[in-house]
């Protein structure tokens, strides 16, 4: 590639960060509802990790963005080289998808769904796939190399006889799309000085250290549905003691109903949300407050990569095969969250938020992912990092 060709490419770059479009394929199609300002909770699904995994696709397939109600709309799909979409990202069990069964009769183009993930509490076989919904990945197949989320989905999809699969993990630890990209977390870890949180407020969410040194953290939780383990409690019950940041990614409220009664500890860990939660609906606002803390720890997948993407280490809190898949495949730093021990402090977690082997492992995903992108045929930017 020519220093003119580069030239040309970089002015049609999306500015900030040196990020650069990955896919220079013309003619595709993005399945993804438009954001509504007005309301972003519920343009994200209810769930603010969307916005790093709507942000990352957007980014890395310049491409069309079309809504589900297309047809209402008057778009003919039929006229996209290709279409990738994010709709089979949470199947449950016996669970169908007409509006991807219509598109693929609206369309012959290769149609490309990207991390295919079940929804299961663990890896447990079998795991029992509609007949429609196996027909709908058959004739995908057909069509298009399908992005699965891990391991665990592929092995269940190849049981049902879909073996077209590639295991890809999330977008968003693709974008910026850097082949180099490394973990550098723990570099703000601080060496002196007194316990100043984010933002500035003194004594809060954080720990001094032996030597001394301010540990600032911040903490996310699955939601608060169902009812909640013994293990959950506790954790919440240690973000309260530390005055830990709360960022949430949905708004569901804290009830005795999924505390298992009222009681003390509930009544501390409601007043402790009341004052130290926050939800963030925009990109760069979560990502400037989570680059203001040394760590980051919960169950939340995306809340956890967006503080590596600021280089903050993250200890990702196993609890469902969901997240457990994405962590397995990247290599991410994780405990089971069932193993939370309240009364070690934040220094011992921090310690686990060990990165040599994301780093190690990152190379290896990325080309993979290449690999894929190049096996649904889209060309690839020859000079990405």
């Amino acid at each position: 590639m020519t220093r003119a060709q580069r030239a040309r490419g970089r002015a049609d770059m999306p500015r900030g960060e040196g990020e650069r479009p990955l896919v220079l394929s013309g003619g595709g199609g993005l399945l993804q509802d438009p954001f509504d300002a007005r309301d972003p909770v519920w343009s994200l699904g209810q769930n603010t990790g969307n916005l790093l995994f709507m942000s990352a696709l957007r980014r890395i397939f310049p491409a069309a963005v079309f809504p589900h109600d297309y047809r209402a709309r008057g778009i003919d799909v039929s006229a996209f080289r290709y279409i990738v979409t994010s709709d089979l990202i949470w199947i449950n069990p016996n669970e169908c998808f007409p509006a991807l069964e219509q598109l693929l009769d609206d369309t012959a183009a290769p149609v490309i769904p990207i991390s295919v993930g079940l929804q299961s509490p663990s890896y447990d076989f079998p795991f029992p796939l509609h007949p429609r919904t196996v027909r709908l990945l058959s004739r995908l197949q057909e069509r298009a190399l399908l992005g699965a989320r891990g391991e665990y989905t592929a092995e269940v999809l190849a049981a049902h006889g879909i073996r077209n699969v590639q295991p890809v993990g999330c977008p968003s630890l693709y974008w910026p799309m850097r082949r180099s990209f490394r973990a550098e977390c723990g570099a703000n870890k601080p060496r002196s000085g007194g316990e100043v949180g984010a933002g500035g407020e003194v004594g809060a969410g954080g720990e001094v250290g032996a030597g001394g040194e301010a540990l600032c953290a911040a903490a996310n939780f699955r939601t608060f549905y169902g009812s909640a383990t013994s293990a959950e409690r506790a954790f919440l019950r240690w973000c309260a003691r530390y005055g830990l940041r709360f960022v949430e990614q949905t708004q569901l409220p804290l009830t005795a109903d999924f505390w298992g009664g009222e009681g003390e500890d509930f009544a501390r860990v409601r007043a402790y949300l009341d004052v130290r939660r926050a939800l963030f609906a925009g990109e760069k606002e979560w990502r400037a407050a989570m680059a203001a803390y040394h760590f980051s720890i919960g169950m939340r997948f995306h809340g956890n990569v967006m503080a590596v993407r600021a280089g903050v280490p993250a200890l990702f809190l196993r609890h469902d095969a969901r997240t457990a898949e994405m962590i397995d495949f990247f290599r991410l730093p994780s405990m089971e969250s069932e193993r939370f021990d309240e009364d070690l402090p934040i220094e011992a977690y921090y310690e686990r938020a060990d990165y040599r082997p994301f780093n190690a492992a990152y190379p290896a995903r990325f080309d993979a992912f290449l690999s894929f992108l190049r096996a649904n045929g889209l060309a690839v930017r020859a000079d990405v990092d």
